[in-house]
């Protein structure tokens, strides 16, 4: 099986791929290597149960696999952020002022880096994560 045009590589090896990510920077207060159970499982293991975040997806291009998954298999988003990482490996939890640093530098690494949303106090009871 091989993936959406456009690309050369195999569907699994799209999935599989790895990037090196070195990131020395002390405003880092949390990374969440986004795994199976995606963003929904695995962004909560590390904040604080009075803390949830909220995810703007329009900030990300999704790559093509991804989208040829989600058609070609019949997912839906939110069983796709659930079970993939959508191209989003690592989440780095900074705060609001280190943000532009951390982005810099991972760019400056040559690793695509985006804010993808915020930290907020939790709403009692909801998700830990909200995605739009």
């Amino acid at each position: 099986m091989r993936a959406p045009a456009g690309s050369d590589s195999a569907v699994t090896e799209a999935l599989l791929s790895v990037e090196d990510v070195s990131l020395s920077f002390g405003g880092v207060k949390a990374l969440a290597h986004i795994t199976g159970g995606g963003f929904t499982e695995n962004i909560p293991r590390v904040l604080p149960e009075d803390l949830a975040v909220r995810i703007d997806l329009a900030q990300v291009p999704v790559l093509p696999v991804f989208k040829w998954l989600a058609k070609t298999g019949g997912i839906a988003e939110p069983e796709m952020l659930r079970t993939f990482n959508c191209g989003i490996g690592m989440i780095a939890v900074v705060g609001p002022g280190d943000a532009a640093q951390a982005l810099a530098l991972l760019e400056s690494a040559g690793h695509r880096a985006w804010e993808v949303g915020r930290i907020e106090a939790a709403e009692a009871p909801g998700p830990a994560v909200s995605i739009r």
